[in-house]
């Protein structure tokens, strides 16, 4: 018997290897509940998923289908019931979080409101100074203030913006600093989760075309949440489809348009409304 559990021990870590080394994230059977009058209520249902290393996998599903739910899972902002997650071959369920720290620069989640990274009593310089600061990136204040400036630019924005405090800009410049506040560490996996939907059109297919480039030039996988299949189908290599907290299907953006099995992929499907723009998204 001991024997068959230690054969047991040693092919799941062969397995959770050979894992590691195609992707930089892996979820198995993920679930978090919460309690209400009439007793559970499950906002992620058994949810397993993958991140290949390099690539972006979307998330999409209305309102309340537990996206966000699951990326804060994801990151550990909240602990799960039960199951596992694996990143960059490292179990992260059950870590405390002075061993979930140094973990921290390597998985970001960005908000759909960017007001929630962002303090507004402080200046943008004081926020992207406490990123570099608190997780000992930068080597004194001449090197802060390049790499910070260096990571603006690259987000379309200057250094003169950093002495100045968030309720100065519009949301779309707002969106662009918490992507440089997350990038400025240099992830391993950026989560976006929601960051276009309070944005109008034109801002939208902006923020994407930065995404896509950030992504490219930093190597990073990305998962992209969304409730707009439009927008999930043009960034997206992998997609997960959800619904009331369950994966109800996943495959290639090309597979899943072409052969849809679950009704409520195909009635997404049916209602996606284009943005101008989208098909530019890859060519950028």
């Amino acid at each position: 018997m001991q024997r068959e559990l230690r054969q047991s021990e040693y092919r799941c870590d062969m397995e959770s290897k050979i894992d590691s080394e195609k992707n930089i994230l892996t979820a198995e059977h993920l679930v978090k509940s919460y309690q209400v009058k009439n007793g559970a209520f499950y906002a992620v249902n058994n949810c397993s998923l993958s991140v290949r290393r390099g690539e972006t996998l979307g998330i999409v599903g209305e309102s309340g289908s537990g996206k966000s739910t699951l990326a804060r899972l994801l990151v550990r902002l909240e602990d799960c019931d039960s199951g596992r997650i694996l990143f960059d071959g490292k179990e992260l369920t059950g870590l405390k979080e002075r061993e979930m720290r140094p973990l921290r620069t390597d998985i970001q989640l960005i908000f759909q409101n960017p007001f929630s990274c962002l303090d507004p009593r402080k200046t943008i310089s004081d926020s992207l100074t406490e990123v570099l600061t608190v997780h000992k990136i930068a080597r004194g204040k001449s090197d802060a203030r390049m790499k910070m400036e260096n990571i603006l630019n690259e987000c379309g924005l200057t250094g003169e913006i950093l002495g100045k405090k968030p309720g100065e800009f519009s949301g779309g410049q707002l969106q662009r600093i918490a992507i440089a506040r997350a990038v400025l560490m240099r992830p391993k996996l950026l989560i976006a989760d929601e960051i276009t939907s309070a944005l109008d059109v034109s801002i939208q297919d902006q923020i994407l075309k930065l995404l896509l480039k950030l992504k490219e030039e930093y190597g990073m996988s990305v998962i992209f949440i969304s409730h707009n299949l439009s927008v999930i189908r043009k960034i997206s290599d992998q997609i997960c489809v959800m619904q009331k907290g369950k994966i109800v299907e996943t495959g290639s953006a090309k597979e899943l348009f072409m052969n849809a099995q679950d009704p409520y992929t195909r009635q997404l499907i049916q209602a996606i409304i284009p943005f101008p723009g989208q098909d530019r998204l890859r060519k950028k």
